[in-house]
């Protein structure tokens, strides 16, 4: 079952810390939102990037390559669960 509903992981990285929180869990959400402003470069250079089809295992992904501050919720919907491993200390 999706108990993190809609959610979203901020500063992704190329390997992203959701999905070795799903493979753990063995629960998987509604959707997955990634966001990293380096997407772009690593889905085109990291050959091991987890997302670099453009999806996350076979979740329903929105991958956006864009910095946290770009993000306009409004825009981009609202979501159950936030994930930030890593992050603070890089804004």
């Amino acid at each position: 079952s999706d108990i993190f509903g809609d959610m979203i992981e901020f500063g992704a990285g190329p390997f992203t810390q959701s999905l070795t929180i799903f493979e753990t869990t063995k629960r998987s959400p509604k959707s997955i939102t990634l966001l990293e402003p380096m997407a772009k470069t690593y889905m085109a250079t990291v050959h091991a990037c987890r997302y670099k089809d453009g999806k996350l295992g076979n979740l329903n992904t929105i991958v956006l390559p864009y910095a946290a501050e770009e993000l306009a919720v409004s825009e981009e919907g609202q979501f159950d669960t936030i994930l930030l491993l890593n992050f603070i200390e890089h804004v």
